[in-house]
């Protein structure tokens, strides 16, 4: 089992007990919660379907107590790749995402079970055996179900993100033709402050997570729950780490429900109306992040909320800022190595090896070895490498003129020893 694989399910164990871990519950509450969960049908990260029973979940809770996430880890074990005939949990599966994606084909689905991590690369299934299992399942129709307006009445219970699509501005580094931006937003649930906010030139998860990272170093405190929706930017395997390393919940809005996220898409259709229409064009990425700011921190912060019993977000934030003392408080330190994202290189004889168009010179007793590096996203610099668990530290970029003048034991052909 990779590192990988048992930190995800190191996250499906904390899923299950995150209500439980996090703050004091009522007297009774934490057995009525364990009897609900022991009660339902849960999808592991290998994508089986099982119950967990109460027993399970306590020691789940004692060990996360005791050593953190790293508690919540298994033991490594060897897994075989061998096929096998469906089992029960297997068939629910795949009927059930038959009738989620109904107009795929066999092999098409499967491969898009085997990308969402819900079936394993190894596990080798026959397409005639899932062809007469699925056959030709119909969607099911929808239900109507009960979705009433929610939220929270202390700051950073709950926080909201989404990603809004920005003008088109000159690329970075000169590069030709003009770039979407895309704004990156937290929103506080309670108080509707805006804890982060910015303008980048990418969508993925490394942009999100930049602008998590600043909402976390700029307020000093880290919320109870995370609510996004379902894009890749939001259920990464590193942000559901770095979310649970904080204690975070992250939840994810029900697939084609998008209506729970009221507050940031309201804050967006703000954004629009009162920022972003009849102004003059902006040359750069950084006078847009500039002119926003301006218009938040002098304009929404202060102007009354509906929402809010007229209040505006500052008011609500200010008035109620001591009850930030209940949440965990986060340092730069922590944030910087929780927000390392890592990669896979094997080491040459020579010691080199490359990352992102670069060559890097590790210890002597690497070489060969295949180790994990370290970096930061946004400069995609090394900044610590490790082999079967130790840390190595930093690595230097390899300097050819200083390497030729260590010695190496080496002779020229033509030189010869005299007595």
């Amino acid at each position: 089992m990779t590192e990988k694989e048992r930190e995800e399910l190191a996250l499906f164990r904390y899923g299950l007990i995150s209500e439980m871990v996090q703050g004091e519950l009522p007297r009774g509450e934490q057995a009525r919660l364990l009897e609900a969960k022991a009660r339902r049908i849960w999808k592991t990260p290998r994508g089986d379907l099982k119950q967990v029973r109460a027993d399970t979940m306590k020691d789940w809770m004692q060990a996360y107590r005791r050593e953190g996430m790293d508690g919540l880890k298994p033991k490594s074990r060897k897994d075989k790749g061998e096929g096998r005939v469906l089992s029960e949990a297997q068939k629910k599966l795949l009927l059930a995402q038959r009738q989620a994606y109904p107009d795929l084909g066999v092999p098409e689905l499967l491969r898009r079970m085997r990308e969402q991590g819900l079936l394993a690369e190894e596990e080798a299934l026959s397409l005639s055996t899932v062809y007469r299992l699925v056959g030709k399942a119909s969607s099911p129709a929808e239900e109507k179900s009960d979705r009433r307006r929610w939220g929270f009445d202390q700051l950073l219970a709950c926080t909201q993100a989404d990603v809004l699509y920005g003008p088109c501005l000159p690329g970075p580094d000169r590069r030709p033709g003009r770039q979407r931006t895309y704004l990156h937003a937290i929103l506080d649930d309670c108080s509707r402050l805006v804890l982060a906010g910015e303008f980048l030139f990418s969508e993925k998860v490394t942009a999100f997570e930049q602008v998590l990272k600043r909402a976390l170093l700029r307020r000093g405190y880290a919320p109870a729950r995370l609510y996004t929706d379902n894009g890749s930017a939001f259920t990464s395997h590193q942000l559901q780490w770095v979310c649970a390393q904080l204690g975070i919940r992250l939840l994810h809005t029900q697939p084609g429900i998008p209506e729970g996220k009221g507050k940031i898409e309201r804050f967006f259709r703000t954004v629009r109306d009162q920022f972003l229409s009849g102004r003059q064009p902006f040359s750069s990425l950084e006078q847009l992040n500039a002119a926003f700011w301006e218009w938040v921190e002098l304009g929404y912060h202060r102007r009354p909320h509906e929402g809010l019993e007229g209040k505006s977000p500052l008011e609500v934030w200010m008035g109620q800022a001591v009850q930030l003392r209940q949440r965990r408080k986060v340092e730069a330190e922590e944030l910087e190595r929780l927000f390392r994202h890592r990669a896979t290189r094997v080491v040459g004889k020579d010691r080199v090896f490359s990352f992102q168009g670069k060559c890097y010179q590790a210890p002597v007793e690497l070489i060969g070895e295949s180790v994990e590096v370290f970096y930061d996203p946004e400069t995609a610099v090394p900044v610590e490498i490790c082999w079967a668990g130790q840390s190595y530290g930093s690595v230097q970029e390899v300097c050819l003129t200083a390497n030729q003048k260590v010695g190496r034991g080496l002779r020229f052909a033509g030189e010869v020893e005299h007595a």
